[in-house]
């Protein structure tokens, strides 16, 4: 069993690492959502300025990194046995629910848009800002996903996609700022190029709710995940076959109970040993695998 205070300083550092990732992220995006609300008002851009109401969806979901960091990463207590995980499922189905709701938002305003009709040609400082964020948000997309995975958080990979769908959502606007200021009577192509980004932004929102919903329903592992962890139960020594393998994830991790058979000759004490022995390796193989609960049967023949 792991040292109470190993856990505590694991937490700890978890929690001050994804927290830096979130006031980092949250910097940047009241920086890119100030200059393109600005740009785009100025510029005469509507999907520029579509683009700073995703940008400011990106502020809220890295507040709710900040916060909810505290949360999920704290360790089982009396009243969660099992733990905080699950908290992280909420915030990452919390940002693709807010990603939606930009892009429904984006959207609205591009057919009003298109239906008012009589568009104005944008000007190029719309166009800086849309490119200057395009390069910005492409890297915070690189550096939060490499972090996240480093600290195996959905959450914080979740919030990578919502700087990559950024970055990409810019990218409609900068060519319809361009191709409208070099050539007035494409102006409505600026309106059409908010609706793109409402289509792509609406794409990524599903993108990042999928999994989490997948996982608030138990949804379990895959058959390959199941397979591994049946051939380990059978490569100890005294199981004579597993089954009645389930699984369900908590945040990264995987919560695992199984069956075991073994020698029904043998005693309470030996049968209990074998089944530590097989949690311990299950535990030491896949440290995504954080909890494993296992019922010891007596063997009676290969199962017809």
């Amino acid at each position: 069993m792991e040292p109470l205070s190993s856990i505590m300083n694991r937490h700890s550092e978890n929690v001050r690492s994804i927290r830096r990732i979130g006031w980092i992220g949250l910097a940047v995006n009241f920086i890119l959502t100030l200059l393109k609300a600005v740009a785009g008002y100025l510029g005469g851009s509507n999907a520029v300025i579509a683009d700073a109401v995703h940008s400011l969806s990106d502020m809220v979901t890295d507040v709710a990194l900040v916060i909810g960091a505290g949360f999920w990463s704290a360790p089982p207590d009396e009243n969660h046995p099992h733990g905080h995980r699950r908290v992280e499922t909420l915030v990452t189905a919390g940002i693709g629910v807010v990603v939606g709701l930009a892009a429904v938002s984006i959207g609205w305003e591009a057919i009003i848009s298109l239906m008012r009709g009589g568009q104005h040609a944008p000007c190029w400082i719309a166009f800086v800002a849309a490119a200057a964020s395009i390069v910005a948000k492409e890297w915070l997309y690189r550096w939060t996903r490499k972090r996240g995975e480093e600290l195996d958080s959905p959450a914080v990979i979740a919030n990578a996609w919502h700087h990559r769908t950024d970055a990409l959502s810019s990218v409609p606007p900068a060519i319809a700022v361009a191709a409208a200021s070099a050539f007035p009577s494409l102006a409505i192509l600026d309106s059409i190029a908010a609706l793109l980004v409402a289509a792509f932004v609406l794409k990524a929102a599903w993108t990042i709710s999928k999994p989490a919903l997948a996982e608030l329903t138990d949804m379990g592992a895959p058959d390959t995940k199941v397979r591994e962890i049946q051939d380990v139960c059978l490569g100890t020594p005294g199981v004579m076959d597993c089954h009645a393998v389930r699984s369900r994830y908590l945040g990264s991790q995987l919560q695992v109970d199984l069956h075991i058979l073994v020698d029904p000759s043998i005693s309470v004490s030996k049968g209990h040993a074998i089944a530590h022995e097989a949690k311990n390796t299950l535990l030491e193989r896949d440290p995504r695998i954080y909890d494993v609960t296992i019922h010891v049967e007596p063997y009676e023949g290969p199962e017809k």
